[in-house]
């Protein structure tokens, strides 16, 4: 897959409300196999956009448009919870989505094997949920992500609740594997520093309803090891992003 093959996703006026309105006229353009971040307060829309371009819920107004290239398109979503099947081995959960698309069994069981290789996880093929670690299990959840090869790959928050070390390796997982494949990829996180890491570029929204404080592109090499944390381009980098979330708490206050 190169940066061709990623989708383009465009937010065109989108509009959506719950008992208030949450995302109000947004407007929001997505290369092919960009990285973005969706970063903001809790509560201001990042999760409900998410679900908008996964197509789990409807806007209101406004349309979100994607466009594959006449390509076969799949999308693929990451969920704060690993959300895996209790019953079924790492491997059966990954392979789940493939069986639900018709796939043979034994292309299934290929496919997943080869995904759960690329997050680390040759070893606990036959393993239960029961038995794997939290980070085992988020690893488990982007391999069963990825089986279907997606050229959109949404993500919410999927490392939030790890501790710090884990949470680490998962990003240096998931940016090389963004490295390898291209796949368009949206990330919500609250963590500047995790957006930094990970991404091309970083979206800061107001609080609700939802509008774009900050569109920022990230001046990073595109390989990033770990030693990068602590380099003066990326301190730089966060403080930017962080100086503008802090204005638009700010500002929020003011109005409030």
């Amino acid at each position: 897959m190169n940066p061709a093959t990623g989708a383009k996703v465009s937010l065109e006026g989108v509009e959506r409300k719950f008992d208030a309105p949450v995302v109000a006229r947004f407007d929001l353009s997505i290369r092919p196999g960009e990285f973005v971040s969706l970063l903001g307060p809790s509560g201001c829309g990042k999760s409900t956009l998410l679900r908008l371009i996964a197509d789990l819920d409807r806007p209101d107004g406004g349309r979100v448009v994607i466009d594959s290239f006449g390509r076969k398109f799949f999308r693929a979503f990451v969920f704060q919870e690993a959300a895996l099947l209790p019953w079924r081995t790492a491997l059966g959960n990954v392979m789940m989505p493939l069986e639900l698309m018709g796939r043979g069994r034994v292309a299934a069981k290929a496919d997943a094997e080869r995904a759960l290789a690329k997050v680390g996880l040759m070893d606990a093929f036959e393993k239960f949920p029961s038995q794997l670690s939290g980070g085992m299990k988020m690893r488990v959840s982007v391999a069963r992500a990825l089986v279907v090869e997606p050229s959109l790959l949404l993500l919410d928050e999927p490392f939030a609740a790890l501790d710090e070390n884990t949470r680490y390796r998962l990003q240096e997982d998931l940016r090389s594997l963004w490295l390898a494949t291209r796949m368009t990829t949206i990330f919500v996180t609250h963590s500047v520093q995790e957006a930094v890491y990970l991404s091309d570029r970083a979206v800061l929204l107001s609080p609700r309803p939802a509008r774009i404080s900050l569109d920022h592109h990230i001046d990073l090499p595109e390989v990033r090891p770990a030693s990068l944390r602590t380099d003066a381009r990326f301190i730089r980098e966060v403080e930017t992003i962080s100086r503008s979330y802090r204005d638009t708490d700010q500002n929020s206050s003011n109005i409030t």
